[in-house]
């Protein structure tokens, strides 16, 4: 993809992991939206040091699988309350792992649609007591509803 005039394009071949690597320097963070990048699991293991401070992340159609979220979910952002992972490559057993983990929890807004998950991932989020106080208007997979957040309207 080459970028218009005056732009620069994260989606450059190369890029990830060593991107991830240059991004991985930045202390403090926020907020890091890196949605439609195709950071891959690797890319997503070398930005774990960053995300300590890290409320919200869009990693929304960023090319990861159960292996990155595993080592989102070993890292634990203690800071971490919005999580986007639409557009994945999330299975039943990553959501699993995910509603298990200690980030779960700590969760305001959370969106899992456009995975190919399937019952197991719809009857853990299901069974946990939290799944109930989430709410919202979009789905996993194409019945439950998931897409969940306590912002207001």
């Amino acid at each position: 993809m080459s970028p218009g005039p005056g732009s620069t394009s994260w989606r450059a071949p190369g890029f990830w992991p060593a991107g991830a690597r240059a991004i991985a320097r930045l202390r403090g963070l926020e907020e890091l939206d890196l949605a439609d990048n195709p950071i891959g699991d690797e890319g997503l293991v070398a930005l774990t040091a960053p995300l300590a401070t890290v409320e919200r992340l869009n990693l929304a159609d960023c090319d990861l699988g159960p292996a990155g979220l595993a080592a989102l979910l070993a890292a634990d952002p203690p800071a971490l309350r919005e999580l986007w992972l639409h557009g994945n490559r999330l299975d039943d057993d990553a959501v699993r792992a995910l509603v298990a983990s200690p980030l779960f929890p700590r969760l305001t807004a959370l969106s899992l649609f456009h995975n190919p998950t399937g019952p197991g991932a719809e009857a853990a989020l299901a069974d946990h007591p939290l799944a109930a106080a989430l709410t919202g208007t979009t789905r996993l997979g194409d019945r439950f509803p998931i897409h969940a957040s306590r912002w207001p309207a």
